[in-house]
């Protein structure tokens, strides 16, 4: 847990420097830049569309609108800013907004391969953002103190040894079993 928060450190004393604070304002500016673009696509698209192909595909331009945008002017604000200094910041970014468009559009695409159940639309937005937290902890090398916390949190149970992490992993591995069964 020591290395994570000397990350943690390092990380909020990078964000005080004039080179974090650029890479701060250009992820805000292309967070920004992308939520108008996507307003004015879905603007442009046709409403009350049948059931059916269309819809499908219109709603698929409307959710990955925002996310394509900001990837790509994130990409050419690094190439941009890599010029004049190092932009880390933006390097990790990079993969997470891609990683937040391919999950978001798997979802979309579950969600209308298989038959609507309330039981998904319930578990759509938990799915998503577990999965993106998951992304994000990994590409930001947390993920492994994370899990090392988790194994160091444990309970005896005769001569077996049950971590909080092998709990979390059974009960995923559950509830996909029972996800998948319900279709």
């Amino acid at each position: 847990m020591d290395a994570f928060l000397a990350e943690l450190q390092t990380f909020a004393q990078a964000l005080l420097t004039r080179q974090g604070a650029l890479q701060v304002f250009v992820l805000l500016l292309c967070f920004f830049c992308a939520w108008l673009g996507a307003r004015a696509i879905r603007a442009r698209l046709p409403e009350g569309l049948a059931p059916g192909t269309a819809k499908v595909g219109a709603g698929g331009v409307v959710r990955l609108a925002a996310p394509t945008i900001m990837l790509a002017l994130v990409w050419l604000s690094a190439l941009a800013l890599a010029k004049f200094q190092p932009v880390p910041m933006l390097k990790v970014a990079l993969p997470i907004i891609g990683s937040f468009m391919f999950i978001r559009f798997v979802v979309y695409m579950l969600r209308h391969t298989i038959a609507p159940s309330a039981t998904l639309k319930a578990f759509e937005r938990i799915i998503v953002y577990s999965a993106w937290s998951i992304v994000v902890l990994y590409f930001t090398g947390l993920l492994p103190e994370l899990i090392e916390g988790l194994e160091a949190i444990s309970v005896t149970v005769g001569k077996q040894k049950i971590t909080l992490w092998m709990v979390i992993a059974a009960m995923l591995s559950v509830a996909i079993a029972v996800f998948i069964a319900l279709f």
